[in-house]
């Protein structure tokens, strides 16, 4: 059922519960209380008239009491006719009682421990909206050569007030708890509402829709919002940078396909010689290449790199592949390549293949951005406990408005002059930041340029070093 209840129903039911559980204990505790004041009032009572008769027995000579003598103990202890007594020797024996005394407490047995009043019924008065009103008590004295017993009836309206009562603290309870229940989920819900008209607006396209926040706003409430606002706030940078990369995608895919569509339509519209189809096909295949390099970048970006395939990797060495390889490129020749190797072997942990396509992009770029004739130095050295990898050209430079965007993917100084994909330093960062280091960049038009990679090394030549 409280599944089925609504935020407004709970509330309100709960704020009757606790309001209405104050109350009842607060009653139930006066309650308590007064049912233990009346039973010390009460023992009092019988105590001091159980002295009276055993006072009144034992000032006679004779054990056996006349009638007259009965009715005046009677007379003296029974003024309104709701109490009785009975009173046996110290051996159990009845002498003699009132006659309103229950018989069921005349027997021996039912002398019960000196000074403890006992309650023995609470029964309902003699009208129906009494509840249980009268109570019997049953109080034993001891004296040296008496045993008396008192027994009284008496008439309470604390338990019918009690009922009462707990129908009044019903009703207070309701009374109090709908409007504060009411105001408090008012409060509650208006922030709610607002919480679910956000989400909706965000949901229909809206990303830069956010949850307000007042003054009034509790600061739990107030944490959530903060919360959720910080969600969305992300959620949408994530929407606007997925968007911006289909739309770069798409751009520097449709330009290859084009021209690769563009020389084929060409080349079939009419009959051609066998090399220049061979000429078509091989300038086809590089653009095609191009494409498969370009997506395999792409998807090298947009995936996670493990890192628990990392393993301890000479950064000088692999340096020197790296500069082998490029060597048989006729670029590589019209520049003069400077590596200045390490004194000593410089060990750092992460992926090879990785690390040697990082190497790869930044000296081809050196070269490929610089003029023939012009020096690349390339050095890799150690700095405490990292790696340090720098690659220095003589080239056209990067302008300090453009050095901030040069690591964004698909960025390109100069498109005109370039035929990259603008993913290259992009790749160079994610493999950088991949193996827990950084990257920096210093350059100036027409100066060069200098990238700088500090690694960490890996812990066994830290530690030797």
């Amino acid at each position: 059922m409280m599944k089925k209840m609504g935020f407004r129903g709970r509330t309100i039911l709960w704020f009757w519960g606790i309001v209405f559980s104050l109350l009842t204990g607060m009653l139930l505790a006066m309650f308590l209380l007064s049912i233990n004041t009346m039973r010390s009032i009460v023992r009092g009572l019988f105590k001091g008239m159980a002295r009276n008769i055993v006072l009144q027995l034992e000032s006679t000579d004779n054990r056996r009491l006349t009638p007259a003598q009965i009715d005046h103990l009677f007379a003296l202890t029974n003024d309104s006719g709701n109490f009785s007594f009975a009173v046996f020797d110290r051996e159990g024996k009845l002498l003699h009682h009132s006659p309103a005394f229950p018989r069921q407490w005349l027997t021996k047995s039912r002398v019960a421990t000196p000074g403890k009043l006992r309650l023995l019924l609470v029964k309902s008065g003699r009208h129906w909206h009494d509840y249980l009103s009268e109570w019997c008590f049953l109080y034993p004295y001891r004296s040296s050569q008496h045993i008396v017993l008192i027994y009284g009836i008496f008439r309470f309206e604390l338990f019918e007030r009690l009922l009462e009562g707990l129908g009044v603290v019903c009703l207070l309870s309701v009374i109090i708890a709908l409007p504060a229940s009411y105001h408090f989920s008012r409060r509650t819900l208006r922030q709610i509402e607002r919480i679910r008209q956000t989400a909706e607006s965000i949901q229909q396209g809206n990303y830069s829709q956010r949850i307000p926040l007042s003054d009034k706003t509790n600061n739990d409430l107030r944490l959530l919002v903060t919360n959720l606002n910080q969600t969305f706030s992300a959620l949408e940078n994530a929407i606007v940078v997925h968007r911006r990369f289909s739309s770069d995608v798409a751009h520097e895919l449709r330009t290859p396909l084009t021209c690769l569509i563009g020389n084929l339509e060409v080349t079939l519209k009419k009959d051609r010689s066998v090399e220049e189809y061979r000429d078509v096909l091989n300038s086809c295949l590089e653009d095609a290449r191009n494409l498969a390099l370009l997506v395999e970048r792409i998807l090298f970006l947009n995936k996670p790199i493990d890192s628990s395939k990392f393993r301890d990797v000479r950064l000088d060495k692999l340096v020197d592949d790296v500069l082998d390889s490029l060597s048989s490129f006729p670029l590589f020749h019209n520049h003069t390549v400077d590596f200045h190797r390490p004194e000593e072997p410089v060990a750092i942990t992460g992926d090879s293949i990785l690390l040697q396509q990082m190497c790869t992009n930044l000296i081809e770029n050196a070269l490929k951005y610089s003029p023939p004739n012009t020096k690349v130095s390339i050095e890799v050295s150690t700095q405490k406990d990292n790696a340090v990898f720098m690659v220095k050209d003589e080239g056209i430079g990067i302008a300090p408005e453009d050095q901030k965007h040069i690591f964004d993917r698909f960025f390109q100084v100069d498109p005109s002059r370039s035929s990259g994909s603008g993913l290259g330093l992009s790749l160079v960062k994610s493999v950088v930041e991949a193996h827990g280091g950084s990257i920096a960049v210093e350059s100036a038009i027409g100066r060069g340029s200098v990238f700088t990679v500090i690694l960490p090394r890996s812990r066994s030549a830290a530690t030797q070093h």
